[in-house]
C-alpha cells in the first residue's frame, strides 16, 4: 500500500496530487511533440483546458453534494480537501480547449487527436493516487486468505480504517492500460471518443463502495442495479428535460451561434468569436448562479423548473426578435448561456432518488441522457438547417424555425418535469 504523502525535507507532497500533475505534464509533452502549432499556442490551450476542467470537476462535485456544502460553505473553494467529478472535468476541459482553439485560430480536431492520451494517463494517475489516498477503495471482504492475491489487498477507506478490501485501484489501472492500447489501435480522429466511451462504459459497470444497509442489493449484478434505477418513477419525469436541456445549449453554442451571427446578423469572424466567448462566460456564471439560487429557492426542483421556463422563453424570443439586430441576437445568446447551464442542479435533483449503493450507476445513467441528447439534437438540428438551405429558405426563417422547435420541445419537457416530486417521500 502506498503512503498518501511523500516528504522531501520540509516539503509535504500528496501522492494523489503528484500523480495527477505527472499525468497532465506527460499528456502535454506528448501533445506538443512534433506539433504544427507554436509552443505558446499549445500552452494557452493546455492552461484553458486544465483551469476549466478543474472548475467543471469542482462544480459537479459541489452540485451532487450540495446538502453538505450548503451547511459548510467555507469548503466550497477548497478542492484540496477532496471532491472532483470526472464528468464535469471532461466537459470543462473540452470547453476550455475549444474556446482557446477558436480564439487562437487552431484546429479543434487536431488538438483533440493530440490530446487524447490525457484520458488514459489521467485515469491511470487517478487510480494510483486513489490507492495511496484511500479514495475509490473496494468493498470490504472477510479475509484475504479466501481470495486470490491479485483480487484483494489491505487498504484504508476515507476514514483511515485499514481492512481487507477488493483491490479496486488495480482494476482501474488495468482499465487505463486497456484504454490506452485500444486507443493506439484506433484512427487518430476517432481516438479520443473511443477512449472516452470505453472509460465511461467501464465506470458505469462499477458502483461506489456499497453500504451494508438493510435495503442494499449487495451481490446483485449490473442488470439488476440498472433495473432498480429505471424502476424509480420520479426519474421518468426528469429524464425528458435531462435529454434536451443541456443538449440544446451545447448545440446552440457549439454549432449554430457562429452561422447565425454570420448568415443572419452579418458579423465578421472575429465578432462571431467574441460573441461565442461572451456566451461561454455567461454559461460559467450561470452554473455558479444556479447553486446560489438553489439555496434561495429551497431545493433543486424549483430552481430547474424556473430556469428552464426562462430558457424556453429566451429561445422563443430569439425566434421572434433574433433577426432584428446583432445586439439583440448576441444579448439573447448570452442570456441563453446564463439560463441554460443547469446541468449540475438537474443532476442534483435526480441524485436524490438514487439508492446510496447505486449512486455511481445512477449518475452515469443520467449522464448518458445528457450526452446522448446532445448527439441527437445536433444531428436533428443539422438535418433541419440543411434541408431548409436545400429548399432555398432564408437563413433568418430557417433559424427561427429551429429556435421555435427548441422552445416548444423545452416547454413540453418542462410540463412533464412539473409532475416530478421535489424529493423522495421519506424526505418530505
Amino acid at each position: 500500500m502506498l503512503d498518501p504523502v511523500l516528504y522531501f525535507g520540509a516539503f509535504r507532497l500528496p501522492v494523489y496530487s503528484l500523480m495527477l500533475l505527472v499525468a497532465v505534464v506527460t499528456a502535454f509533452v506528448s501533445a506538443v511533440y512534433r506539433s504544427p502549432y507554436r509552443f505558446a499556442q499549445e500552452i494557452d490551450v493546455a492552461l484553458a483546458a486544465v483551469v476549466l476542467g478543474l472548475i467543471g470537476a469542482r462544480l459537479e462535485y459541489v452540485a451532487l453534494a450540495w446538502d453538505y456544502f450548503a451547511a459548510h460553505p467555507a469548503e466550497l473553494l477548497h478542492p484540496e480537501l477532496g471532491g472532483l467529478g470526472w464528468h464535469g472535468a471532461v466537459i470543462g476541459a473540452y470547453t476550455g480547449m475549444a474556446l482557446m482553439a477558436r480564439w487562437r485560430g487552431l484546429d479543434r480536431r487536431e488538438l483533440l487527436s493530440r490530446g487524447a492520451w490525457a484520458l488514459p494517463l489521467i485515469a491511470l494517475a487517478g487510480w494510483v493516487g486513489c490507492a495511496a489516498a484511500g479514495c475509490g477503495y473496494g468493498r470490504e471482504v472477510d479475509t484475504l486468505a479466501n481470495y486470490a492475491d491479485w483480487l484483494v489487498w489491505e487498504t484504508r477507506d476515507v476514514y483511515g480504517i485499514l481492512a481487507p478490501r477488493y483491490a479496486t485501484a488495480r482494476f482501474g489501472v488495468a482499465l487505463a492500460v486497456v484504454v490506452a492500447l485500444v486507443g493506439a489501435l484506433t484512427r487518430r480522429e476517432r481516438r479520443v471518443w473511443v477512449m472516452l466511451a470505453l472509460l465511461s462504459a467501464a465506470i458505469f459497470l462499477r458502483d461506489p463502495p456499497r453500504l451494508d444497509a438493510p435495503g442494499s442489493t449487495k451481490g446483485r449484478g449490473i442488470i439488476a442495479g440498472l433495473r432498480d434505477i429505471i424502476a424509480v418513477r420520479a426519474l421518468w419525469f426528469i429524464i425528458p428535460i435531462t435529454l434536451v436541456s443541456y443538449a440544446m445549449l451545447a448545440t446552440t453554442r457549439g454549432l449554430w451561434v457562429a452561422p447565425f451571427l454570420s448568415d443572419v446578423s452579418g458579423l465578421s469572424r472575429i465578432e462571431q468569436g467574441n460573441a461565442t466567448m461572451i456566451m461561454a462566460i455567461t454559461m460559467t456564471v450561470g452554473a455558479v448562479l444556479y447553486g446560489v439560487l438553489e439555496k434561495r429557492l429551497g431545493g433543486p426542483k424549483p430552481t430547474v423548473l424556473y430556469g428552464n421556463i426562462v430558457f424556453a422563453a429566451l429561445y422563443a424570443a430569439l425566434a421572434l426578435f433574433g433577426d432584428r439586430s446583432a445586439f439583440i441576437a448576441v444579448t439573447l445568446f448570452a442570456l441563453i448561456g446564463l439560463a441554460g447551464f443547469n446541468y449540475g442542479i438537474l443532476m442534483a435533483h435526480a441524485r436524490l432518488f438514487f439508492p446510496d449503493h447505486l449512486i455511481g450507476r445512477g449518475v452515469t445513467f443520467m449522464n448518458f441522457f445528457f450526452i446522448a441528447g446532445a448527439a441527437v439534437v445536433q444531428a436533428l438540428s443539422g438535418w433541419l438547417i440543411g434541408a431548409n438551405r436545400a429548399a432555398g429558405i432564408a437563413p433568418a426563417a430557417s433559424f427561427a424555425e429551429l429556435h421555435w422547435w427548441f422552445a416548444g420541445t423545452l416547454a413540453l419537457c418542462v410540463a412533464l418535469y412539473m409532475a416530478s416530486p421535489a424529493r423522495p417521500a421519506a424526505q418530505k
